[in-house]
């Protein structure tokens, strides 16, 4: 009479994982009993020689780091699985490296991507979505602000910035205020708690304006501006660099201010 045995077998599954199979030949049952991922094909087949000569259970120990699969969860986090057998990223996510990940802040999930929200503008591709107020444009071209949300172009600073016409302050987003001084009122860049007293930097710390200016004007000041970009501080202030006074600093200040100008 023929014996009865049993031996494993190694089925390939996506992502590198393989699974063993005990097989019966006179039934002919397969019987799924381990899985081993991301190990490199001599590494498998000894595992599988160690299984078959006994020297090992069936899911030892040192193994159980390793994934266990499910057949009707093939995909990892957010994701789905399409026709073909592809995973797909599962709606409001995208595709970033090798992982599904949500869209930042400012994006909303549009098709397959992420987009800028209604108000928010990418300066460069790849960039991260930014109030769309503010970015440059040519006083003399009323259409070079493309954004229907701010379409103004007002003069400030030596260059003209997309803006939006305002009657009250909550027509104008963070970091605006609405000048109502203009004709027509637009909004006007204004960092929010640039110029309030204060007498540390905690004193500024939840305001746009976080450095505290406290040996003689006592002000909070924007910092981190850029003197080749006019419009890195509000309309009306200037970027001052510090260096050479051997503050590792830049600061907006009111124009004509700059003590290193």
């Amino acid at each position: 009479m023929r014996a009865i045995f049993s031996y494993p077998l190694l089925t390939r599954l996506p992502g590198r994982c393989f699974r063993t199979i005990s097989e019966t030949p006179r039934t002919s049952h397969l019987q799924p009993s381990c899985v081993y991922c991301n190990e490199d094909p001599l590494t498998i087949r000894r595992i599988a020689w160690r299984i078959a000569l006994g020297t090992t259970g069936a899911c030892a120990t040192w193994l159980l780091a390793s994934c266990l699969y499910h057949g009707d969860d093939r995909c990892g986090p957010h994701q789905h699985l399409a026709v073909y057998g592809t995973c797909l990223c599962d709606d409001q996510f995208v595709l970033q490296g090798t992982a599904c990940v949500a869209c930042g802040e400012h994006e909303v999930w549009q098709a397959g991507v992420c987009a800028c929200a209604n108000g928010f503008a990418r300066a460069t591709a790849g960039a991260a979505c930014a109030v769309s107020a503010g970015v440059v444009c040519d006083p003399g071209k009323p259409a070079s602000c493309t954004d229907t949300h701010f379409d103004v172009c007002r003069a400030g600073n030596g260059v003209g910035y997309c803006t939006a016409a305002c009657a009250v302050e909550a027509d104008c987003p963070h970091g605006f205020v609405c000048d109502a001084a203009a004709s027509p009122a637009t909004c006007k860049s204004s960092a929010a708690g640039q110029g309030a007293a204060c007498m540390s930097d905690a004193d500024c710390a939840a305001t746009d304006a976080t450095y505290c200016e406290a040996s003689q004007s006592h002000v909070c000041l924007v910092q981190g501006c850029s003197t080749s970009d006019p419009l890195s501080c509000s309309e009306g202030w200037t970027c001052c660099d510090l260096h050479s006074l051997g503050l590792a600093k830049t600061l907006c200040v009111l124009e004509g201010q700059c003590i290193t100008q």
